[in-house]
Order: structure tokens, then C-alpha cells, then sequence
């Protein structure tokens, strides 16, 4: 038997009872209130898709191959291009006064071009220098014949035999054409120094004394000092650069 003053409370699924000594109650009820639990009968959305993967980054393209080597330069033009041993000592003397001066006249001229290019051109700084003093000699000289040439109305005419112009004119225009890298180019330029001062010493030391016109003698005197000078500083150079060259006739 329940006291009075008890409740016993018995709650279910779907019902609950209230108990009393005097009495016991069953209320059946269908559901739950619907303002305490909702029940949803609409399915649960589905899961979001995976995010992509990533795209995989592209392959880099190969490396372009190395550049094929560069071919070697040609050898510059031949040294014995530029001897002056068609001039012998016999024709030297046959020269006219006229022969004389147009024979220094080209030399000074080609021999300025000869010293640019090897300014712009040469490896060596000791070779560059030396290009330096002939282009200043060279240049200081024309002037010079020029006077004695008008002064003594000596005129301009080259010589037929005078074969030392012609080689070194050719020389001169070989080795310009070989501005383009060329292998030996010092090298080249100081053997054919060598060999034209050696050349030019001889004529010198040879119309000094056959010249006609007095002046013109004694420019040639004053010339072989500078000569011998660059002559020697050839044979220096030709010497540290290992250049051999036969300088007889």
C-alpha cells in the first residue's frame, strides 16, 4: 500500500503514471509535445563533395642544348707577305729622288693604318704601345717629307721595282681584312715589323747617300735613329712572343 504522501512517477515512451494512495492515473499519450522535440522526417543532406585535388604542375620543358663550340679562328695572313727582299741594294741606288720620296710617303701612310689596326686589334698591352709610338713617328714624318718634296720641287713617282711598297701595301691590306678574329694576330703584326725595319734600314743607310737633293739627304739621316728604334723594339717583342723570323735577304 503507497502512503499518501508519496508519488511515485513511472514515465515510459509513450506514457506516464501518477500514483496516489487514493488513486492511480494513466494518461496515454501519442507523442512527446512537439515545442520540446522536433522530429525532422526529411533526410539528412549528403556529405559535400572532396575538394579537387590539385593539378599537378606542369613539367618544365627540357633545357636547350649548349651552343655548338666555336670554330677556331683562321691564321692570320703569312708574315713572309710583308719581307721587302725584292728590293736589292742594286735597285736601291737606282732610285730618284722622286722614287725616294714617294717610297717613305706610302710607308708612312701604311704604316699608320698598320698602327691602328694593331691598337684596336692587338692583345698585348706591350704591343699596343709599341703600335702607339709608330703611329706618332709616322704621322710626324709625313709632314716632313712633304716640305722637303715641295721645297725642292722633287715631285712623286713611284718606282716600278720598288717592290718593298707594293709587298707592304698588301700586307697592310690583308691584315686589315683580318680585323675579324684571326690566331696569331700580335704575333703577325710584330714579325712583319721586324722584317720591314730591317728592310727600311737598309734603304736608308742607302739613299742617304744617293739621294741628289742635300735636304732630302739629310731627312734620311735624321730617319734611321727612329728606325733603328723601332727595329730594336720589334726584335724585343718578337722575342717575348716566341716569333722567329729570318730577317736576310
Amino acid at each position: 500500500m503507497l502512503s499518501k504522501s508519496r508519488c511515485i512517477w513511472f514515465v515510459g515512451a509513450s506514457a506516464f503514471v501518477v500514483a496516489t494512495s487514493a488513486s492511480a492515473q494513466v494518461y496515454r499519450t501519442g507523442a512527446v509535445s512537439s515545442s520540446r522535440i522536433h522530429v525532422s522526417k526529411e533526410p539528412s543532406p549528403p556529405p559535400p563533395p572532396p575538394p579537387p585535388a590539385p593539378a599537378p604542375e606542369p613539367t618544365p620543358p627540357p633545357p636547350p642544348p649548349p651552343p655548338p663550340p666555336r670554330p677556331a679562328p683562321p691564321p692570320c695572313p703569312s708574315v713572309r707577305s710583308v719581307t721587302l727582299s725584292g728590293v736589292d741594294l742594286a735597285t736601291m741606288q737606282s732610285f730618284s729622288d722622286a722614287n725616294i720620296v714617294a717610297h717613305l710617303l706610302n710607308a708612312d701612310t701604311l704604316e699608320i693604318e698598320f698602327a691602328l689596326a694593331a691598337m684596336s686589334r692587338a692583345q698585348s698591352a706591350d704591343v699596343r704601345q709599341y703600335a702607339g709610338t709608330l703611329l706618332g713617328d709616322h704621322r710626324n714624318d709625313i709632314p716632313r717629307i712633304r716640305h722637303v718634296q715641295d721645297d725642292k720641287h722633287l715631285g712623286f713617282e713611284i718606282n716600278p721595282a720598288d717592290a718593298s711598297s707594293q709587298m707592304l701595301q698588301r700586307a697592310v691590306v690583308e691584315m686589315r681584312g683580318a680585323m675579324a678574329p684571326c690566331a696569331g694576330w700580335d704575333q703577325t703584326f710584330v714579325a712583319a715589323q721586324l722584317l720591314y725595319h730591317y728592310k727600311t734600314l737598309q734603304a736608308l743607310h742607302v739613299w742617304a747617300k744617293s739621294a741628289h737633293a742635300e735636304d732630302l739627304r739629310d731627312r734620311l739621316k735624321d730617319l734611321i735613329p727612329f728606325e733603328q728604334r723601332h727595329y730594336e723594339d720589334a726584335q724585343r717583342l718578337a722575342n717575348s712572343l716566341g716569333v722567329s723570323v729570318q730577317t736576310g735577304p
